[in-house]
């Protein structure tokens, strides 16, 4: 059984962009995250500069190239 119940949605703002979103961290499928394909690359400059889950549109501007941060 998860820690987290699967219905359970977070309002979290992006640390990127300050945006609202819900994160879905007991039911990954339905978070606005899923899909988003993640190099090791990628998840070690999040890791780097955020301390948070970022938006699913601050996700895809990280992803694709030339970062623009």
């Amino acid at each position: 059984m998860s820690q987290f119940p699967t219905s359970l949605a977070e309002t979290k703002y992006c640390p990127r962009c300050q945006a609202p979103f819900e994160c879905r961290v007991g039911n990954i499928p339905e978070c606005q995250c899923s899909g988003i394909k993640l190099t090791a690359d990628d998840k070690a400059f999040i890791a780097a500069h955020y301390t948070d889950c970022l938006c699913r549109n601050c996700l895809l501007a990280i992803t694709t190239p030339p970062r623009s941060d």
